[in-house]
């Protein structure tokens, strides 16, 4: 997860005091944070322990506070960053603290755990649910733009938001050849809106998902979980559900509950050509396993790599 993606004239052009922009929006915060990881790593390339130290301090800081105040933003990728600060920190301190008689390995580690405990939320009941594997699943290839398609579910200008189609024709890695995507291009579709069928979102979607409105509206509560896939071949991969379908919106019990898709032998998940291309999907006859996991259980991949790419372009574009 600490892969620095910018060049060092990125860094020195977008780099700035630490934090010193207050009303900077999520994004543009989080671009710094991780802009001062990267200032943390030079440090440390450099001999500059102490600078490396407090840099990633700062940077766990700022993460921390950012989780606190909007938990459900870009929550795994977020808690994966707070982990890798804390890591560091760790590593630093003891570095620094070395052969110093008065001061041992132990007791630097504990004041480092009470003074950084970890991910806020780690612990939590709310980011450790079970959720049960559907196995079998029949899944097709969608895209943002597919034939022409420029809205989802919860975007009504999802291929603006991604700033352009995630074409499955001209790959570059796992994005589209044709732009920088905007948004993770390791998404789902699965066959339920909550905001189209409240009385059923309040029947099957968990209590734990719920999401204050937003300036008077109602905010979706399913729009951007993270989903564990798993191959035929025994592959796993990780992606976020970003749109309804395919074919409806509204079989909940199939999605949250333990029924059979109402699909039949027709696909009943649908995943984004980087899925695909991780899965090595590459006939119709494949089948996969899926269940939902809290942010707290997203392994590191691709698709907490792109997913990072994808914000920060966005940060820089907006």
């Amino acid at each position: 997860m600490r892969t620095i993606i910018l060049t060092a004239g990125t860094l020195i052009l977008f780099l700035r005091p630490a934090f010193a922009v207050p009303d900077l929006d999520t994004g543009k915060t989080y671009l710094e944070v991780y802009l001062k990881i990267g200032e943390a790593e030079h440090f440390e390339q450099k001999g500059d322990l102490a600078g490396a130290l407090k840099d990633f301090q700062e940077c766990y800081g700022k993460l921390n506070a950012m989780h606190i105040s909007n938990p459900d933003w870009e929550t795994a990728l977020v808690i994966h960053r707070l982990e890798d600060c804390r890591s560091k920190i760790v590593e630093l301190q003891l570095k620094l603290t070395a052969g110093k008689d008065s001061v041992s390995a132990q007791e630097t580690l504990d004041k480092i755990r009470a003074t950084y405990p970890g991910p806020v939320g780690m612990s939590m009941g709310a980011y450790h649910l079970t959720y049960p594997w559907k196995t079998n699943i029949l899944p097709d290839v969608f895209w943002i733009g597919k034939q022409g398609a420029v809205r989802s579910a919860w975007d009504d200008n999802w291929v603006k938001t991604n700033g352009g189609i995630d074409s499955p024709n001209d790959r570059n890695g796992y994005s589209a050849a044709g732009h920088a995507a905007k948004v993770n291009p390791f998404y789902v579709a699965l066959p339920f809106n909550d905001l189209a069928h409240p009385e059923l979102a309040l029947e099957w979607v968990p209590r734990a998902w719920n999401r204050q409105p937003r300036n008077g509206k109602a905010v979706s509560g399913c729009k951007d979980r993270w989903v564990e896939m798993k191959s035929a071949a025994g592959r796993i991969c990780f992606a976020q559900w970003k749109d309804a379908g395919p074919l409806g919106d509204a079989d909940p019990e199939y999605v949250f509950g333990s029924s059979a898709p109402k699909a039949g032998d027709k696909p009943a998940l649908s995943v984004s050509p980087a899925v695909a291309q991780y899965l090595d999907l590459n006939d119709d006859t494949n089948r996969v396993s899926w269940r939902f996991v809290d942010e707290a259980n997203v392994s590191p991949g691709q698709w907490l790599k792109y997913d990072e790419q994808a914000l920060l372009y966005a940060a820089m574009h907006n």
